[in-house]
């Protein structure tokens, strides 16, 4: 009988993270309400969110639409190095328009802060990176 290591390793890796309590990254709804907003910001960013809704989403789908094309052909062992080329930069462009959406809504969101709320934002993300990366070098080892 041939013994699996990945097993091992996933329940070995999975007892040794619940054994050590760590603290959970902030959610952005927990750093949005950190920040506290005026009845008049909330209404504000609702409105950006509200304009930039359909364009994300029809983003959001092409981009995923595109990601599982690639996944498919690459694991598809007919698939020429070509094609998974030319998917590839379609998922690159599509995750890319996705990203230019995303950021205008954070433009035009951060409009709307006070520069107080600006700097608090900054130090939550920073915080909240900082946290990300002590739990990535714990879990990896990086």
């Amino acid at each position: 009988m041939k013994p699996t290591i990945l097993p091992t390793l996933l329940v070995t890796a999975g007892l040794g993270l619940s054994a050590q309590p760590m603290p959970a990254p902030p959610r952005l709804a927990t750093v949005l309400r950190q920040l506290e907003f005026s009845d008049a910001q909330r209404t504000a960013l609702l409105g950006i969110f509200a304009q930039h809704k359909d364009a994300l989403m029809v983003k959001s789908a092409a981009f995923r639409d595109a990601r599982r094309a690639e996944v498919d052909a690459a694991l598809d062992p007919a698939t020429t190095e070509d094609s998974l080329r030319a998917l590839h930069a379609q998922t690159s462009e599509t995750f890319f328009q996705l990203m230019l959406e995303t950021r205008a809504i954070t433009l035009d969101g951060r409009s709307v802060l006070t520069a107080g709320q600006q700097a608090q934002l900054k130090s939550l993300l920073s915080e909240g990176r900082a946290r990300m990366d002590g739990l990535r070098t714990f879990a990896f080892g990086r």
